[in-house]
């Protein structure tokens, strides 16, 4: 008498079916043209407003050092811990966004930059006499 085998004749039989729900999905997404972009111009704004705030941002890719990684998690630390009212989560995330909105609201001179260092040394400099002029000036 030959073996039974526990898992039928044709295991992987399930498969093929998969196959051809993945294909008619594809076929559906070449015939749709992707969607463009929304620009947004306000903090959170989102295009349609549905969804978690997150996925309205493009993703990009830093390579910081290990100081700067271990900052930044103190400062989120920081953040998270020191507030009474729970709403938005800040991130490592945030504290770049809010970054890159500084930098455009300073005046830095752009002009011959040679090297990292020489940009961080302006970066500071612009953002020290930024903050010592008048507010409103």
């Amino acid at each position: 008498m030959a073996k039974r085998k526990a898992m039928g004749r044709d295991p992987l039989g399930w498969i093929g079916a998969a196959e051809t729900v993945a294909t008619a999905n594809d076929r559906e997404r070449e015939e749709s043209p992707p969607a463009e972009p929304a620009r947004r111009d306000e903090v959170g704004e989102r295009p349609g407003g549905d969804g978690p705030k997150f996925l309205s941002y493009e993703v990009m890719t830093a390579r910081l050092r290990s100081d700067q990684v271990d900052f930044l998690n103190a400062l989120e630390r920081r953040i998270m811990r020191s507030r009474d009212q729970k709403g938005e989560r800040i991130t490592k995330n945030s504290l770049l966004r809010a970054a890159v909105d500084l930098l455009e609201t300073i005046s830095l001179d752009l002009q011959e930059i040679a090297s990292e260092e020489e940009l961080r040394a302006r970066v500071l400099a612009a953002a020290e006499a930024a903050s010592r002029a008048p507010r409103g000036a």
